[in-house]
């Protein structure tokens, strides 16, 4: 893929209206062009999944639960919670959702509350809770951690599948505002050391240490919970940050960057700089189109696919990739 810089792509704009080259990205035009080039960048990748832009590095390290006897205090009509732990604050406070299960209270049965933010002194975590407490006191009652939620990094904009080398995982897409006992009720009573179904949709906030700022990115669920740490690979469409400085590179193919200045200028007249409505209305419908042509191009042909079967199974079928073989010609 070409490198171009946000200069080089801001310049190509420039150009266009007839202005010179410029050096740094802080006179007015510069940062109007530097404006645009981005929101043309992110309207292209927001409405196709180009090859390229495609990523298959992403890994996710999933928790275990944790578990303590005899030493969670809970006070009727609060929202805090305190016990003895081992471990570290990153064990509890992180990019993921922490639940608290309180398994030996009688008055509120087998519901997890969530821990919005937690901090350790010594060996007593202190908890707060998303909500208050709804039963009876307790005092040196039991507990389990468990995380099922997990926030995604910024760069990640949709996951494309989920795997793990050595049991199968199911990828679910499921509504942004579905939560997660919505979609497992009662997960906490499944624990495996291989979880088989994972759910990408809508955010979530992530449990942070008392005084840090809560994290909202994209979320995955896993079911069943896991029993231990277990690391899972996913490929994912990347979201690209927006070019600030002179030297930010766009990594794309030359022809998307040909795309990206094309929008930028069909935008740039939509503003009260240029103000060229009709040109600029004429300049998005061929962008549109240019874009489109390049897209379908770009992509695989479904027609030349075939689906993979045992060598020792099934007839002679054929082959769409094949062509003659011109060896010697």
């Amino acid at each position: 893929m070409a490198a171009t810089t946000a200069l080089t792509l801001v310049n190509r704009l420039l150009r266009r209206h007839g202005f010179d080259d410029i050096a740094i990205l802080t006179e007015p035009e510069g940062l109007l062009g530097l404006d645009l080039v981005n929101q043309a960048i992110r309207d292209l990748l927001s409405v196709r999944d180009y090859p390229w832009n495609v990523r298959s590095d992403g890994a996710l390290n999933l928790k275990g639960t944790i578990t303590g006897t005899g030493s969670v205090l809970i006070s009727a009509g609060t929202s805090s919670a305190s016990m003895t732990v081992t471990g570290s604050i990153t064990d509890f406070t992180g990019a993921f959702v922490t639940r608290l299960l309180v398994t030996s209270s009688t008055t509120h049965g087998d519901v997890p509350l969530v821990v919005s933010s937690a901090s350790l002194l010594g060996a007593t975590l202190a908890c707060n809770l998303n909500a208050v407490w709804p039963g009876a006191g307790i005092v040196a009652g039991d507990y389990k951690f468990f995380f099922a939620e997990y926030l995604l990094p910024d760069t990640v904009a949709k996951v494309v599948s989920v795997r793990h080398p050595e049991f199968p995982v199911q990828l679910l897409e499921v509504a942004p505002h579905s939560s997660f006992d919505e979609w497992i009720p009662r997960a906490h009573e499944t624990e495996d050391a291989n979880p088989m179904l994972v759910a990408v949709g809508g955010t979530a906030v992530g449990t942070v240490e008392f005084g840090g700022t809560a994290l909202h990115r994209l979320r995955l669920m896993v079911w069943p919970i896991p029993t231990a740490t277990v690391q899972l690979q996913y490929s994912y469409k990347e979201r690209f940050a927006d070019l600030s400085a002179t030297t930010d590179v766009l990594y794309a193919p030359a022809e998307f960057a040909d795309d990206v200045v094309d929008r930028a200028e069909a935008l740039s007249n939509m503003t009260q700089r240029f103000n060229d409505p009709d040109l600029s209305q004429l300049q998005m419908r061929s962008s549109l189109a240019t874009a489109e042509r390049k897209y379908v191009a770009a992509t695989l042909d479904p027609s030349r696919r075939s689906p993979l079967r045992p060598h020792d199974r099934g007839g002679r079928r054929r082959d769409f990739t094949r062509y003659r073989d011109i060896t010697g010609l």
